[in-house]
């Protein structure tokens, strides 16, 4: 079995990092992981697109999918890419700070979160801390990893020039983890299909 996920934004709100720690945490646990970046040359408000499949037998597939079980949306210029690729039953968790679902066509066959992760983030004292805040109401909400185990792998991946920014960024992690399993600060729009059920990685190593 394997879950693909694309999280997909613009250069400077952590995509690339993001996805590698979900990734970091699944091998952890067992799981095999493979991890694919696309973005421009700028570092800075170009799009920046990440697939990450996980599997609990090695990845032969290619790197760049066409389809997936979920999408992390953080910035409108992905959205309409980004949603033609789910699968139906497939999750939609949408930063909802910058992207109004409610003026948009939405599929009626997908699961979709709102996670206002940019207000979330900027409430920690960074709108850098979104990404960290989305990938934690990920894991809460798919159990594909614990949103714990997470932020364990934090100062692995963020360079020694942000390590300031270390408590922040487990913090938001916990903050949109802790939002999804209260239900507060997010909204829930069913599918009708069917949603998929993740491999549940989290579920397995906490039980």
């Amino acid at each position: 079995m394997q879950d693909r996920i694309i999280m997909s934004g613009i250069g400077g709100q952590g995509i690339i990092v993001g996805t590698k720690l979900i990734g970091i945490t699944a091998t952890g646990l067992g799981q095999y992981a493979l991890h694919y970046a696309e973005y421009g040359g700028e570092m800075r408000g170009t799009r920046c697109e990440c697939t990450l499949t996980v599997a609990d037998q090695p990845v032969t597939s290619t790197p760049q999918v066409s389809n997936c079980e979920a999408a992390i949306i953080m910035h409108p210029e992905s959205f309409d890419r980004l949603v033609q690729k789910l699968l139906p039953g497939g999750l939609a968790l949408v930063n909802s700070s910058l992207i109004d679902v409610s003026k948009l066509a939405l599929r009626k066959d997908v699961e979709w979160l709102l996670v206002p992760a940019t207000d979330l983030g900027t409430s920690l004292g960074h709108a850098m801390v979104s990404t960290m805040v989305a990938i934690g109401a990920f894991a809460e909400e798919t159990q594909l990893v614990p949103a714990a185990a997470i932020a364990d792998h934090l100062s692995a991946l963020i360079p020694p020039y942000r390590h300031q920014l270390l408590e922040m960024d487990a913090k938001g992690i916990e903050m949109g983890a802790n939002c999804v399993a209260t239900g507060e600060q997010v909204s829930r729009i069913p599918a009708t299909e069917a949603p998929y059920h993740f491999a549940r990685t989290g579920a397995v190593a906490s039980g």
